[in-house]
């Protein structure tokens, strides 16, 4: 058993060593592919891609009790029931339900070394993250956005959440799921091609400097209903950062749980003032027009 186990520790400590067993297993030219052409060809249409159980399960575990350890102690993790009163994260102390059940743990996770090892350093997603971006052309992200959790508020009869762009430049966006995530509690949700619909509006590739059109092309999206991806602890979703997300309202009786990080290439500064003119897929080595 301690072999299997120091075995298993080295794939995800050691980034080189899960990348040899992937290079050996048949990837040509010393390259790894850790998306199919289909996986690429469906992230161009739709704007996302899910790889399932990615994560290393011990950082998963870790990563849960520290958000349950940042909770006030009445908080039972068995127990929704007790998933009331008082919460503190970034925005300061407030309650469940003043923030319709988000709490964002940001400050100090952001650069805990073992929420990078669990994320953006894990060897298969920083290796998604290059293969569409461009090898040896990404950036290697010195901090998370934070553990960002959803906490049911069941009986709320709150309408579904609308879409969102973010306002801060980044090329690929990541969302990592610590637990299972089932329907209508609280998932990540996407209105797939939407990035394509809104790219025209921007005038450079990373900036938020909009023409006037967006507003009627964000109203127009949000007579479309988003789609929940449901999955399970581990699994991880790769997202163009034009791409209208928002988490889902959670109406059930677990806690959505999941860690965000942000992927940019290092030319970011200046490839993100290129114009929108030139194409979506600019600076996106790894996909095509």
């Amino acid at each position: 058993m301690k072999a299997i186990q120091s075995v298993f520790h080295r794939l995800f400590a050691e980034p080189s060593v899960l990348q040899k067993l992937f290079a050996e297993r048949g990837a040509s030219n010393g390259r790894v592919s850790f998306l199919s052409a289909e996986e690429v060809a469906f992230f161009r249409v739709n704007g996302y891609v899910v790889k399932r159980g990615v994560l290393d399960p011990e950082k998963m575990a870790r990563a849960r009790d520290y958000m349950w350890s940042k909770m006030p102690p009445t908080f039972d993790p068995e127990s929704w029931t007790t998933w009331s009163g008082t919460v503190e994260d970034y925005k300061g102390p407030h309650t469940i339900a003043d923030t319709l059940g988000r709490v964002k743990l940001r400050g100090e996770a952001r650069e805990l070394p073992f929420l990078l090892d669990l994320l953006p350093r894990n060897p298969v997603v920083f290796g998604v993250a290059e293969q569409l971006l461009g090898r040896g052309s990404v950036a290697a992200p010195k901090r998370i956005r934070g553990i960002y959790c959803t906490f049911p508020l069941p009986d709320s009869g709150l309408p579904p959440v609308p879409g969102h762009l973010d306002l801060h430049p980044y090329h690929l966006g990541v969302t990592a799921y610590l637990d299972q995530v089932l329907e209508c509690g609280g998932a990540f949700t996407v209105w797939p091609g939407s990035h394509r619909a809104v790219f025209p509006h921007f005038k450079t590739l990373l900036a938020n400097e909009a023409e006037g059109t967006l507003q009627g092309e964000l109203n127009r999206l949000e007579g479309k209903a988003g789609v929940e991806i449901l999955g399970g602890a581990g699994d991880v979703i790769f997202w163009h950062h034009r791409l209208l997300h928002a988490a889902s309202r959670n109406r059930g009786r677990t806690v959505r749980q999941a860690v965000l990080c942000d992927f940019s290439r290092k030319d970011a500064d200046h490839s993100g003032r290129i114009p929108s003119s030139r194409g979506l897929w600019t600076s996106w080595d790894g996909v095509s027009e």
